[in-house]
């Protein structure tokens, strides 16, 4: 007799997964944009492959995350913005992440475990400073139809046990948009 569990198995194993848009991208882009980032990932081995669409952007853009750099417990990726009709133009996509030694924001290429809601327009990162997840940064950012533009940032530096999940209380750790301060 086969249950509920056989059905989902079957699912998982045998029938076959739908097929993901894959774009092959620029060797001078992937090659000049991993050496801007500071990729420790190897740029020739990600100019041979094609690179999942990560997401629709809109107006004929999808987003593409190649694999930039991996450790222990931390992966990061660079995005590029592509049209698929002309993958010849496509373009890497700024951000801006904090740095605790200039005290602010600095430019990168390169974001830690990005992930894109297209429904919303949304992408989040979350960096760990340390396995357990206690402390870090994270960030949100929507696409304009050009950019992403920055909606939160937060920061959790004192690694202290307490897992550190931003968004249960998007007021606490907030670096971005500024707290206000009252006089």
């Amino acid at each position: 007799m086969r249950g509920p569990l056989f059905v989902v198995l079957a699912a998982i194993f045998v029938l076959p997964a739908a097929a993901q848009e894959k774009i092959g991208l620029p060797a001078s882009l992937i090659e000049d944009v991993f050496r801007k980032a500071d990729c420790t990932n190897d740029a020739g081995e990600a100019v041979k492959k094609k690179h999942e669409v990560a997401g629709d952007l809109g107006g004929g853009l999808k987003l593409v995350d190649v694999s930039c750099s991996g450790g222990a417990y931390n992966f990061s990726s660079v995005l590029f913005a592509v049209d698929p009709a002309k993958p010849q133009e496509a373009r890497s996509l700024p951000f801006r992440h904090w740095e605790d030694e200039h005290k602010g924001f600095r430019p990168t290429l390169a974001l830690t475990f990005p992930s894109y809601d297209e429904k919303t327009g949304r992408l989040r990162t979350h960096h760990k400073f340390r396995g357990p997840g206690d402390c870090g940064h994270a960030g949100l950012w929507r696409w304009n139809g050009m950019a992403f533009e920055m909606e939160r940032y937060w920061v959790k530096n004192k690694c202290d046990g307490d897992l550190f999940y931003p968004e249960e209380n998007p007021a606490k750790f907030v670096v971005f948009p500024p707290r206000i301060r009252k006089k």
